[in-house]
């Protein structure tokens, strides 16, 4: 086994070694540098940041005058954005072989700050509702700026983006003809006064019902369920563009491929309403004549047809060519799609459905190479063929080892099993594994379902088959916990995600639970019912800021003849995913020194990540967390808490960010450590 993990960890070194030589071969074009003098308020590090994306473009063609000029300009616009409305920079250059040095003068002027924001003619709306369009920048690390303690920035872009809001706001709520504008006063210290001056106007309502001119296929009165809009409501701007939206999308997925809308307004101010007709050109009603397919050199003509939605005889419909679209690119299959109708020679009313796809290269082979607290060193690696056959299927082989064990997997999975939203998966599994108080073996396969109820809901319904061992067990560890087990078992578990993002996620939520079966019915040595489940949540506080929550808890409640749930299947606590303060799995009962484990566990966990202004990728948090594990699960939620208090630092990566956390044991028994520092890859929790 010993021999298999150091294999495994070689073949990850070479690949990455391979990886970085291949890297080296690449030599930049050009060596560029940048010089700054004059710049006392703002650092050179931070300019070269500002200069980062222009700084690509002159590595690869140069420096020469006009692109100096481009380079004092962009220094300039950030010295502006920062509040210095009064800067000015120049640039000379130099070249010495193939190293182009950019030297930047800078008169860097009086910084501006905001001394107050006074509004006049506002009745609609109060000062402070307007004062939030204007999103000042403040200055220094959490706002805190060396000059004025906390004052906002004054910058021109930022006032007049404030006084588009307020324009914005007021016709939202049906002010079409309000006007705003802005006065700037500044001082001799760089305080600027802001006065913004509102004409509010009258107030236009839809105060008639719409007219509609053209509308032959349809009852009017369903053509006006669609539009969505009564007598009485406010009249915006954009309305005549939305209503123009919903009478196309109402016609298009009905089979009018070549109706015409024109909406038109007629506003009132004296009476303070507004009129709207709209004007329908329908066309001819269109139906799918052929679906015609190309591109697909390694996929079979059926994977596509299963996910488009429109078939020979159809009406048209833009609404099933959306899903179409979006099924296909969902596949994986496909790095680009394109769907378009084109008229059938000689006829008015029928279509064409040209399908073009490209693919992507069916094999995909990587690796991954990490750390971790417990695990050091550790690897990954795996070769997976996404389109088996050309049939869309997928077959994935997976190799991993670390200094405290390795396991080795294979899956097929029928993404499309009947529907788009149910798919099948059966895998095959082996993983050894050395823990701290004992080693553990289980191999066995898994047969699972899963249906995507909407893009946020998973559902997975799984048996699984496996053997359970646990060998080389502590002196220490009661005998009646160390027995092996085949085990069969079914599962329900649905999932929640609302993130805006798997790897990095500013907001949201995910919501998980897992309701395990096991019992001699099925042919299992155990019987037990297994409840686990997660809730996260990521708060946004802005400039970066964000409050991430987590609350775990599970039981595992034997059944029947089954009286002791073996040291392998039950519950451990602490490490670097739980109780930071802890090494592995020394959060909970102990003999003799010896983590055992338990039936029941709770564990929350709290995080107050920021920017650190040292780079763009680094990132530090704030964490608390707390937790038990229970001997026995009738005691789920009680006994001792232990907790941990500490900092960390993370460097995003494209696959996760690395992480290194210094966690306090604020509440430690005899015996017990002062805390904990673990390194790893990705979030916590």
């Amino acid at each position: 086994m010993r021999a298999g993990r150091v294999a495994m960890l070689w073949v990850a070194a070479c690949l990455g070694a391979a990886v970085r030589a291949a890297e080296e071969e690449k030599p930049a074009i050009y060596e560029v540098e940048f010089e700054f003098e004059g710049n006392e308020q703002l650092s050179s590090g931070e300019l070269r940041d500002a200069l980062s994306p222009l700084r690509a473009d002159l590595r690869r063609e140069g420096v020469e005058d006009g692109s100096a000029d481009d380079a004092a300009y962009e220094v300039q616009r950030h010295y502006e954005s920062q509040g210095f409305r009064k800067a000015a920079v120049t640039a000379s250059w130099s070249r010495e072989a193939d190293k182009f040095t950019i030297r930047f003068r800078v008169v860097e002027g009086q910084r501006s700050f905001v001394e107050n924001v006074d509004f006049r003619g506002n009745l609609r709306f109060d000062d402070e509702a307007l004062e939030r369009c204007f999103a000042w920048r403040r200055t220094g690390v959490l706002g805190v700026g060396k000059t004025v303690l906390g004052a906002p920035i004054f910058t021109d872009d930022v006032a007049a983006d404030g006084v588009s809001c307020v324009i914005d706001l007021y016709q939202l709520e049906g002010f079409f003809f309000v006007e705003a504008r802005s006065e700037i006063e500044e001082d001799a210290e760089g305080k600027v006064r802001v006065r913004v001056e509102v004409d509010e106007g009258p107030r236009i309502f839809i105060r008639e019902e719409l007219r509609l001119e053209g509308v032959r296929a349809f009852p009017e009165e369903e053509v006006r369920r669609a539009l969505d809009i009564s007598v009485g409501e406010v009249f915006v701007p954009r309305l005549p563009l939305i209503l123009k939206s919903r009478v196309l999308d109402f016609y298009r997925n009905r089979g009018y491929r070549f109706v015409d809308v024109e909406v038109e307004r007629e506003i009132d101010r004296e009476n303070e309403s507004a009129r709207l007709t709209i004007r329908v050109e329908e066309g001819p009603l269109n139906r799918i004549h052929a679906v015609n397919l190309s591109g697909n050199r390694k996929t079979y003509d059926w994977v596509l047809r299963n996910r488009i939605r429109l078939e020979p005889g159809d009406l048209y419909s833009e609404e099933r060519i959306r899903e179409s679209y979006r099924s296909l690119l969902r596949s994986g299959l496909f790095s680009a799609v394109s769907m378009e109708t084109s008229p059938v020679p000689g006829s008015e009313d029928l279509l064409d459905l040209d399908v073009n796809v490209s693919e992507k290269s069916k094999y995909k082979l990587g690796f991954l190479a990490g750390w971790g607290s417990y695990e050091l060193v550790r690897g990954k690696v795996f070769f997976e063929n996404i389109n088996l056959f050309g049939t869309g299927h997928r077959a994935r082989l997976e190799a991993m080892a670390s200094l405290r064990g390795e396991g080795v997997s294979g899956e097929y999975l029928n993404p499309f099993f009947f529907h788009e939203k149910l798919s099948h998966k059966v895998e095959g599994f082996y993983e050894n594994r050395e823990n701290p108080s004992f080693d553990e073996r289980q191999y066995g396969a898994d047969n699972a379902f899963s249906y995507r109820a909407t893009d946020n809901l998973r559902v997975t319904l799984s048996h699984r088959l496996r053997q359970s061992e646990v060998f080389d067990a502590s002196a220490a560890i009661p005998p009646e916990l160390v027995q092996d087990a085949l085990i069969s078992s079914v599962s329900l578990s649905p999932v929640v995600d609302l993130r805006n993002s798997i790897v990095d996620p500013e907001r949201g939520s995910t919501h998980r639970l897992a309701v395990e079966y096991a019992g001699s019915a099925l042919g299992s040595e155990l019987d037990f019912t297994r409840i686990t489940g997660q809730t996260s949540l990521v708060v946004p506080l802005g400039a970066g800021f964000r409050v991430v929550g987590s609350f775990r808890a599970g039981v595992i409640i034997p059944l029947q003849d089954t009286d002791i749930i073996p040291l392998q299947e039950r519950f451990f606590s602490g490490g670097d995913s739980s109780i930071r303060s802890f090494s592995k799995d020394e959060a909970g009962p102990k003999v003799n020194g010896d983590p055992i484990g338990g039936e029941a566990f709770t564990t929350y966990n709290l995080e107050l990540r920021f920017p650190l202004l040292v780079a763009e990728e680094l990132r530090g948090a704030i964490f608390g967390d707390m937790g038990t594990v229970n001997e026995f699960y009738e005691d789920f939620g009680g006994g001792r808490y232990f907790y941990a208090v500490g900092v960390g630092i993370r460097y995003n990566t494209p696959v996760g960010p690395l992480r290194v956390d210094a966690a306090y044991n604020p509440d430690r028994a005899e015996g017990e450590e002062w805390g904990e520092v673990h390194f790893g890859l990705g979030y916590p929790f």
